[in-house]
C-alpha cells in the first residue's frame, strides 16, 4: 500500500472561485453571508478576523483579482499565504 503524496505548490495554480472557497473553509474559514455576486467568507489572519467576498464562478479567477483578495485591504495572505495553504490542505 503506497502514501499518496501531496502535491507541493511553488507557484500559485489557475485557481476557481469555488476552489478558493473550499480552501478557505478547509483552513477554518466561515461563510457568513450571500451576496449577488459570490460569497462573504470570514477567515483568522494574523490575529484577527478578516472578511472578504469571492465569486463562486466554476472558471479561474483573474491574476489581478487574485491579488487583490489576497492582498492588505482585504485577506492580508499574500501569495506565499495561499502557497502555504494549498501545501497545506490541499485544492
Amino acid at each position: 500500500m503506497t502514501k499518496k503524496r501531496k502535491r507541493k505548490y511553488t507557484k500559485a495554480p489557475a485557481i476557481t472561485g469555488i476552489q478558493l472557497l473550499r480552501l478557505f473553509k478547509k483552513a477554518g474559514g466561515k461563510i457568513v453571508g450571500r451576496c449577488d455576486h459570490g460569497y462573504a467568507i470570514q477567515i483568522f489572519v494574523k490575529g484577527q478576523y478578516r472578511i472578504t467576498t469571492v465569486q463562486d464562478r466554476s472558471d479561474p479567477i483573474p491574476p489581478t483579482t487574485l491579488g487583490q483578495i489576497l492582498g492588505p485591504k482585504q485577506t492580508f495572505l499574500g501569495k506565499r499565504g495561499l502557497l502555504n495553504l494549498l501545501n497545506e490542505h490541499g485544492l
